[in-house]
């Protein structure tokens, strides 16, 4: 456990924010079920999925760096 809590400190908020989005997604193409709507929703939020992309690699790293030690 000594190794792996630092990245899960990081990991485990951001797959729950993944969800919350893919989730909402989710919602706002049932309610439409266009494709458009999909490609808009990926544009207003790219710079979240940017974020959570780079967060689950740093977390990656973490997790990679902890266990060569």
């Amino acid at each position: 456990i000594d190794k792996i809590w630092r990245h899960g400190l990081i990991e485990i908020p951001t797959v729950f924010l993944y969800q919350l989005t893919s989730l909402k997604l989710l919602y706002i193409w049932w309610k439409n079920k266009k494709i458009i709507t999909i490609k808009k929703y990926y544009i207003e939020n790219w710079k979240l999925y940017f974020l959570i992309t780079i967060l689950i690699v740093v977390a990656g790293i973490i997790e990679g760096i902890k266990w060569q030690k």
